[in-house]
């Protein structure tokens, strides 16, 4: 055991340096197991010890993937993995990958990447991003380190175990009151657009966007007047399974909406007659031009006409959301569990995600439970 020293010209400064690297015996195999090569002899220490313990462990790394490039495992992980998550997950995965990644550790050996190197990434990361976008960052970093660890065997230890996440602060919702929302349906712009009936979706039972994209003619039952929820529609043009078990799921529809839907299932219809759109095109809704309409596009659709006609109350399209539930928890007696099952969501989510709201609940009945003791005592009861 030792650790050694590799002295050569770097071209590029013109100057001798000196690297480290440890160097083990390995008597199972008769030979020395090196270390990778390191600027500081305390690095070549760290990998000396590591590599101890993997002997006693009877840990053999496969030598033709020790030299793999962060990059090259990063390609096999994303090619191997497609097939176990849904299509907007992996591309998500890819996105940030090619997107945040790969210029930082594209061209480093896998097993070169220490815990130090991931933390000072993540440490750099968070002064320019948001929290969520840098946890994803560490997800899919400890994704490709776990898959280089098995089953491609090119590293012993993931070096993201023990990186803690960044902390994300609750933030309250915004939301329209009841008011505000039949404010923006009664608006002539609005009633005018093409997404209309899309836009009572989201406000009326507080669907998704990607949930509302995703509707089928074969979703919407005209004798019982309920929409049959089972698939959704992605930013990446994927028809996707909905975000939990609990997601599909059958709403019943008021007669106002149902004739809206219907309305728009008659243009298409007529669309579809007169040959300008894919008869065969089973979605409920659609562009103009007869393609399904991604989250994407329909956010934008929605964004556009509350800048132009209601700029001081800006709301993004998921927050539709969060106005139904928030707005349906207000309502004196409110049912936690037929809001949480027109949402998809399990009543604990529901009150995880509007504890705000629910907060304001109990402060009602409190005080009205106060009210009454204070009447008995005072005897105006």
């Amino acid at each position: 055991m030792s650790i050694q020293t590799k002295t050569y010209l770097q071209k590029k400064i013109g100057k001798e340096v000196t690297r480290y690297y440890a160097s083990v015996w390995d008597k199972t195999i008769g030979k020395t197991v090196p270390g990778p090569l390191r600027d500081t002899r305390k690095e070549a220490v760290r990998d000396e010890a590591r590599i101890l313990g993997e002997l006693d462990r009877g840990v053999k790394l496969t030598r033709a993937n020790k030299g793999l490039s962060m990059r090259q495992a990063a390609e096999i992980w994303l090619e191997s993995s497609k097939p176990l998550y849904a299509a907007g997950t992996w591309q998500g995965y890819k996105y940030y990958y090619h997107h945040y990644l790969d210029g930082i550790f594209g061209d480093r050996k896998v097993n070169t990447i220490t815990p130090v190197n991931i933390q000072k990434f993540i440490n750099l990361m968070s002064g320019k991003y948001k929290p969520q976008t840098v946890n994803r960052m560490l997800t899919v970093l400890s994704l490709i380190f776990q898959f280089s660890q098995s089953p491609l065997q090119a590293i012993s230890a993931n070096p993201c175990t023990g990186i803690k996440r960044i902390k994300i602060e609750r933030t309250k919702k915004n939301i329209w009151s009841i008011d505000e929302i039949g404010e923006f349906l009664n608006h002539p712009a609005v009633q005018q657009s093409h997404y209309y009936p899309m836009f009572c979706c989201s406000l009326m039972l507080g669907m998704r966007p990607s949930e509302v994209c995703g509707l089928r003619e074969s979703d919407f039952d005209r004798d019982r007047n309920v929409l049959a929820l089972d698939t959704g529609y992605d930013k990446y043009r994927n028809v996707t399974d909905l975000k939990t078990t609990g997601s599909h799921r059958v709403v019943p529809l008021s007669d106002f909406l149902s004739k809206v839907i219907r309305k728009k299932s008659v243009w298409k219809k007529e669309q579809q007659l007169a040959g300008k759109i894919d008869k065969e095109l089973d979605y409920l809704f659609i562009s103009t031009r007869g393609n399904p309409i991604t989250p994407d596009t329909y956010s934008q659709g929605f964004r556009r006409l509350v800048n132009k006609h209601f700029p001081d109350r800006a709301l993004p399209l998921y927050d539709c959301r969060h106005s139904f539930a928030s707005n349906n928890l207000l309502v004196e007696g409110a049912d936690y569990k037929l809001i949480a099952d027109t949402l998809g969501n399990s009543v604990k989510v529901l009150l995880d995600n509007y504890v705000h709201v629910n907060q304001d609940q109990q402060k009602k009945t409190l005080n009205n439970y106060t009210d009454k003791i204070l009447r008995v005592a005072n005897g105006t009861q």
